[in-house]
């Protein structure tokens, strides 16, 4: 009898009889997948910046913002203070002198938002909007000046943080993403 108690254990034991957790990868590699897919997701919106003369040494500094479909954030012209609202900053102090005016085209509207996080009125911009801010240029020597603009993209949640850079070499003046 202990033989057979013993065999049918031995049987059960190497055959899989009792059940081991099965470790497979498979599930990890989707994760992976999944995760590089969502990295390789296209942003809800494209910047791009330029310069137009408007005097010997008068510039306006164009900042276009071009959302693709259900993207939006706050409009500078917002009233109530947002961490998330756009801003534009330029360290302008020894080269340029900047307007305080920020031109929004077209003109965000004011409406009440119900949501948790906004309660309140509220400027969103949902749809391509330049922004246009009068910078006048202090000397004729070469130099960089560094700025950035920051807004919350909706619905995505992020905080958006792009540096630009404003050129002059031998007189001539140009802005362009800084990816430095």
């Amino acid at each position: 009898m202990n033989t057979f108690i013993i065999t049918v254990l031995f049987i059960v034991l190497t055959t899989g009889g009792i059940k081991q957790p099965m470790h497979t990868l498979q599930s990890y590699d989707v994760a992976i997948k999944d995760r590089n897919l969502n990295q390789q997701k296209e942003d809800p919106y494209q910047v791009k910046f330029s310069l137009e003369k408007q005097s010997e040494t008068g510039y306006n500094l164009i900042v276009a913002m071009q959302l693709n479909e259900g993207a939006h954030y706050i409009s500078p012209n917002s009233r109530r203070t947002f961490t998330g609202k756009f801003k534009l900053f330029i360290d302008s102090k020894e080269y340029l002198l900047v307007d305080n005016f920020l031109l929004e085209d077209p003109a965000s509207v004011e409406i009440y938002d119900n949501h948790p996080f906004v309660d309140g009125y509220v400027n969103w911009v949902a749809q391509d909007t330049q922004y246009k801010k009068l910078i006048h240029v202090k000397t004729k020597d070469d130099f960089n000046v560094y700025g950035f603009i920051q807004f919350t993209i909706e619905p995505r949640c992020s905080l958006e943080k792009i540096p630009f850079i404003i050129k002059q070499r031998h007189g001539k003046l140009v802005v362009e993403i800084n990816v430095c």
